[in-house]
């Protein structure tokens, strides 16, 4: 029985480097040197098995003519070689696609519609906010179905079709500021949002929890900054939802008019999707600006590619 000498490096080890390549040697010592399977396998530290399945698979891929021509002719270039060899590279063992996996009909209406032609470059989490504002109500079945996919369905799009969401940034890497302050009078723009006193991080959650646990305590913060004077007014409460948000509203609002008496000059509101708010609903919106336009004042949802506008915050 012929022994061979072992191969400084493994069969699994080879072919991470040159697959191809390491397949043809494997077949030439055992179809054109005459060595046992076994005795092989040994050289290069693999089961027997391993080379059966390369030699059948050679036998069956190939005709007799360019197995006699793999096997005696030297004289072929690396890629032409690789090239001819291409039927022996292992196929991937990975499954095409997850039961749980998002339809295609779905990544095409994420990636397509969304994001390319609605211009949303914006990351998994934030789109799927913008879908579930924008088509909770929608009476569209495969609108619907939409908003059911989870973040985890959405970010796997994202990373199948490599999508990098959008970042702005000045040519000269300057700071540049969301208006321009110095045409900006005091009371033109302002903005309204809320935010849990647990995102705000101020302290350690074990700090203040057992106050958070109580009823009396408040949980939520609400926030109305004017954008050039930057100052803000402030409230808290135990709840949040819409009805709060509009009659906090109005009442920041009845308090600069009768404190600063600026009637004449125009307030424009900037709010996003949120449960305070109108929850991305045109038609809430619209009933809101009804009862805000007694008192000059106009408000507008943020669009779901320009989250950089509540930094001012």
């Amino acid at each position: 029985m012929c022994i061979l000498s072992k191969e400084a490096m493994t069969y699994k080890q080879q072919i991470k480097t040159n697959e191809l390549i390491t397949k043809l040697r494997i077949i030439k010592l055992v179809k054109k040197h005459n060595y046992s399977q076994s005795v092989v396998a040994k050289k290069f530290s693999c089961h027997r098995n391993t080379i059966s399945n390369v030699v059948h698979l050679f036998e069956q891929k190939f005709e007799q003519s360019l197995r006699r021509k793999l096997l005696n002719n030297s004289n072929w270039k690396l890629t032409k070689l690789q090239e001819v060899l291409q039927p022996l590279e292992n196929q991937l063992c990975r499954p095409h696609r997850h039961p749980k996996q998002a339809t295609v009909i779905q990544e095409a209406a994420i990636v397509s519609w969304l994001f390319y032609d609605k211009g949303l470059r914006v990351g998994p989490i934030r789109m799927k906010t913008h879908i579930v504002c924008k088509f909770h109500d929608s009476q569209d079945e495969f609108l619907q179905t939409l908003t059911k996919l989870t973040v985890r369905q959405i970010r796997g799009i994202y990373k199948r079709y490599n999508l990098k969401t959008k970042k702005v940034r000045s040519y000269t890497g300057a700071k540049v500021h969301i208006y321009d302050y110095q045409s900006l009078s005091c009371f033109q723009e302002a903005h309204f949002d809320t935010k849990h006193i647990l995102d705000q991080k101020a302290l350690p959650e074990q700090i203040y929890q057992q106050f958070l646990d109580t009823n009396w305590f408040p949980k939520y913060q609400w926030i109305f900054q004017l954008a050039k004077p930057r100052f803000r007014l402030l409230a808290y409460s135990r709840n949040i939802n819409s009805e709060f948000g509009l009659k906090y509203l109005l009442f920041c609002l009845m308090y600069i008019r009768f404190l600063f008496n600026n009637w004449e000059e125009r307030i424009t509101i900037g709010m996003d999707h949120g449960l305070e708010n109108c929850k991305g609903s045109t038609l809430k919106l619209d009933k809101w600006n009804s009862m805000l336009s007694l008192l000059n004042t106009q408000a507008y949802q943020y669009l779901g590619c320009t989250p950089y506008i509540k930094n001012i915050f």
